[in-house]
């Protein structure tokens, strides 16, 4: 028989049923954090392609003047940047999606960790800059992203300036 989410996740004073809470939240941060890598890779891999088939197929040199590209076929140009832009746009609210129910997961195993009697001290142990940081941590939860989740944010932003820079180009000429 079932036990009901009360009974289940009902935490009492011994250190094991914290502690089987706190595996649970580090192995979800684990494993959205896994389905985050696999879904930018193929995010970036996908813009990537369809800036290398632009590069390729598209980008003729213009005879008369050298410093000038032209597009070979620009109504696909167009339609390759607008699903570029379409595509970045949505891997950024991805990543920020992603990126927030890490840092959520991550701060519930703190909020659990620092009430299991000895597992700070064996999370910290022999590291004095962790043990610091631990000991402000314990107080302030962080709300922002990761920071590798950041960091791709980053990334994919050059991805849509570039495909928004190909859509402006394209309606201006």
């Amino acid at each position: 028989m079932r036990k009901s989410i009360r009974q289940a996740f009902s935490l009492n004073d011994e250190n094991s049923s914290y502690l089987d809470l706190w595996k649970w939240f580090t192995d979800d941060g684990a494993k959205v954090k896994d389905r985050m890598w696999v879904l930018t890779s193929f995010f970036f891999s996908l813009l990537s392609g369809l800036l290398a088939y632009i590069a390729e197929n598209m980008i003729q040199p213009d005879i008369q003047e050298q410093l000038y590209l032209r597009f070979e076929n620009p109504a696909i140009v167009l339609i390759v940047a607008i699903i570029g832009v379409i595509v970045s746009c949505y891997s950024l609210f991805m990543l920020y999606q992603y990126g927030k129910h890490i840092r959520l997961c991550w701060n519930r195993a703190d909020y659990i960790r620092f009430r299991i009697k000895g597992l700070s001290e064996i999370w910290c142990f022999n590291n004095d800059e962790l043990e610091k940081l631990d000991r402000l941590q314990k107080n302030k939860m962080k709300m922002s992203p990761p920071p590798v989740a950041q960091y791709m944010m980053i990334f994919m932003v050059f991805f849509f300036l570039i495909f928004t820079g190909l859509l402006v180009w394209m309606l201006l000429v």
